[in-house]
């Protein structure tokens, strides 16, 4: 049971959540770029305004959905480990 050799559940919430928010920035990010560059008008300059301009503006909004979705799973499995009441890689 390597799950439970984690941080205990309090601080694990703020990390699982702080590693979502990365992921889905860095995710978004790549999205975003290639979406933004796609769409944007003829020229590469052009076109890499596009891009950085598509990044700035939704990939920190598709990390904070990210995020919240990784709060509400630790929340949920935080409150499932003390529901059962019992010690994590035991039988």
């Amino acid at each position: 049971m390597e799950e439970y050799s984690r941080e205990p559940c309090p601080h694990r919430i703020v990390d699982d959540c702080g590693g979502a928010f990365i992921m889905g920035c860095v995710g978004g990010g790549l999205f975003q770029g290639l979406k933004g560059f796609r769409n944007a008008p003829q020229g590469l300059g052009r076109r890499v305004a596009g891009s950085v301009a598509a990044i700035k503006t939704k990939s920190p909004v598709i990390g904070g959905s990210f995020a919240a979705w990784g709060a509400v799973f630790s929340i949920v499995d935080c409150s499932l480990v003390h529901f059962r009441r019992r010690i994590p890689g035991t039988r």
